[in-house]
C-alpha cells in the first residue's frame, strides 16, 4: 500500500461508526467500575514521617549506591597503583630487553623467477550452447633474498594460476 491509499483506508475508517457493545457486557463493566471507590482527589497522610523511617529510607538508599562504590573502588584504587608503579619505575624490564634492536636484513643478492609448472587447454560451454576454449597456466613465482655479511637466506615461492578464454570461430 502507498500513502494514497492508507490516507483512503483511514477516511472510510473515520466514516464507520461503531456498534454498541453486547447489553450483558456493558452490565457488567458498570458493575466493575461501582464496586472500585472513586480515588480522593486530595489525600492526605494519616501521620508525618518520624525520624526512624527516614533514616531507614536513607540507609536503604545508601546500602543500594554502596553495593556498586564498593567494586568500583578496588577497581580504581588497582588502576592507580599499577600506574604509579609504572611511573614512577618500579617495573624493571629484563635482562637483555634493553638491547639495541638489530636492523633490517640488507640484501645483496635478488632474485625474482617465475617457473611453468604446466598448461593445459579446457573447453566448456556457455549457458546459450557456445563451446569456448580457455588456456589455463599453472606459475610458481619465487623470491629469493640474501645477505651476504650475515648469512642470511629469506626464499618465498607462491603458486599462480592464469586462465585465458579463447572464443572457437564459428562461420
Amino acid at each position: 500500500m502507498n500513502d494514497h491509499d492508507l490516507d483512503l483506508f483511514e477516511k472510510e475508517l473515520q466514516a464507520l461508526k461503531p456498534s454498541r457493545p453486547p447489553e450483558e457486557f456493558a452490565g457488567r463493566l458498570s458493575k466493575a467500575i461501582a464496586e472500585f471507590p472513586a480515588p480522593d482527589p486530595n489525600p492526605v497522610l494519616n501521620h508525618p514521617p518520624t525520624p526512624r523511617f527516614a533514616f531507614q529510607s536513607i540507609l536503604a538508599h545508601l546500602q543500594f549506591h554502596l553495593r556498586w562504590l564498593a567494586p568500583a573502588t578496588v577497581v580504581v584504587l588497582a588502576s592507580i597503583v599499577v600506574l604509579r608503579s609504572d611511573l614512577l619505575g618500579l617495573r624493571h624490564a629484563p635482562p637483555g630487553a634493553a638491547a639495541v634492536p638489530s636492523p633490517a636484513m640488507k640484501a645483496d643478492d635478488v632474485k625474482i623467477d617465475s617457473t611453468l609448472v604446466s598448461s593445459y587447454d579446457a573447453v566448456a560451454n556457455l549457458p546459450d550452447g557456445e563451446p569456448v576454449r580457455f588456456r589455463c597456466e599453472e606459475w610458481v613465482d619465487e623470491v629469493r633474498l640474501k645477505d651476504s655479511s650475515r648469512g642470511l637466506v629469506y626464499s618465498q615461492k607462491v603458486p599462480r594460476v592464469t586462465v585465458v578464454p579463447v572464443r572457437f570461430e564459428t562461420y
